[in-house]
C-alpha cells in the first residue's frame, strides 16, 4: 500500500475517529496488533500509518522493519512524538535522519543527541 493508498482508506473511513468508546476500542486494536507483530507485511505498515492516533504511527515509526520510504512519509508527520521515534530506530536510513536533521521539534532534537550519546 502507498501513500496515496493509506490516505484514501483514511478519508474513506478505514480508522475510526470519533473519542467514543468504540472509537477508543478500535485505536486500541490496532495499537495492540502493530505492536504484538512480530514481523508485518509493508502494506500492512503503510495501512497503519495513517491511523488518526500519534501513538500507532509511532509504534510503527519505531519498528525495524519499517520500510524505508515508509520512513520518509512519516518523517513530514505533524506528531513529533513520531518524527523522535524515526529517530531513534537505528535502522533509519542516513537519508531519512538528514531530513530530519534540521527539525525545529526539541523532542526531535532531544532523539538525535539519545542517539549519538545513548549513556547521556
Amino acid at each position: 500500500m502507498n501513500r496515496q493508498e493509506a490516505r484514501k482508506k483514511r478519508k474513506n473511513g478505514g480508522w475510526a475517529r470519533s473519542k467514543s468508546s468504540a472509537g477508543k476500542a478500535e485505536i486500541a486494536r490496532v495499537f495492540a496488533e502493530v505492536k504484538a507483530a512480530r514481523k508485518c507485511p509493508a502494506k500492512e505498515l503503510w495501512a497503519f500509518s495513517e491511523a488518526e492516533d500519534w501513538l500507532v504511527r509511532s509504534e510503527i515509526a519505531a519498528r525495524k522493519d519499517c520500510p524505508p520510504d515508509l520512513q520518509l512519509f512519516l518523517a513530514a508527520d505533524p506528531s513529533d512524538l513520531v518524527r523522535a521515534a524515526i529517530v531513534k530506530n537505528k535502522s533509519a536510513p542516513p537519508e531519512v535522519l538528514a531530513r530530519l536533521r534540521n527539525d525545529p521539534s526539541g523532542t526531535v532534537q532531544l532523539a538525535f543527541q539519545e542517539r549519538v550519546n545513548p549513556n547521556a
